[in-house]
């Protein structure tokens, strides 16, 4: 019996995580789970406008992260993961999956230099873009925190895992991981 095939796109915001999800789904036809899209459906539906709703809505998009990726794995669908894993728990939950469906995985951690990756950032919040629901100017420490370290711990899971550095978009040679992608995709 066939397995499902997944390929994870982690690391801190601004390595390009998005981007290159949209990419890989684009190429090869898959449907991409982004806790970040789920977030922002939640923000604009129910509204967030404290630290209290938005830890409720960050909660929420994982458990509906988790179901959709948990649906796809049931029918064996090959998928993209878009997501940070910052958390423990939110690495135990996608690990306990891999337990349970037996996925083969590939990961892509992106990570980038910390000072670079917070100028990013700061220029996504200046540009507007941003969904206010992300509530950054109420958890600037916190993300400053985070995002200045460069990389996120990525899930402990079989597989092929690629780490990739962002700090220069132009220097990451994106047609080589498409073509590891593809062959992972066709094993």
């Amino acid at each position: 019996m066939p397995v499902a095939k997944v390929i994870i796109i982690s690391g801190p915001p601004c390595t390009g995580k998005t981007t290159l999800a949209k990419k890989v789904a684009k190429i090869f036809h898959l449907p991409i789970v982004s806790c970040d899209s789920i977030r922002e459906l939640l923000y604009d539906e129910l509204g967030c406008f404290d630290l209290v709703m938005f830890k409720k809505n960050r909660k929420a998009s994982f458990i509906l992260m988790y179901n959709i990726i948990e649906l796809l794995l049931n029918c064996r669908q090959p998928l993209v993961v878009d997501s940070t894993f910052w958390s423990r728990e939110n690495r135990k939950k996608i690990e306990g999956l891999q337990r349970k469906y037996r996925f083969r995985c590939l990961q892509v951690n992106l990570r980038a230099l910390g000072q670079i990756l917070w100028e990013r950032y700061r220029k996504r919040v200046l540009s507007g873009c941003r969904n206010p629901g992300y509530l950054d100017y109420l958890r600037r420490k916190e993300l400053k925190r985070k995002i200045t370290k460069g990389f996120s711990i990525s899930p402990k899971i079989r597989g092929r895992t690629i780490v990739v550095d962002t700090t220069d978009f132009k220097k990451v040679d994106f047609n080589r991981l498409l073509k590891t992608i593809k062959n992972f995709l066709k094993d």
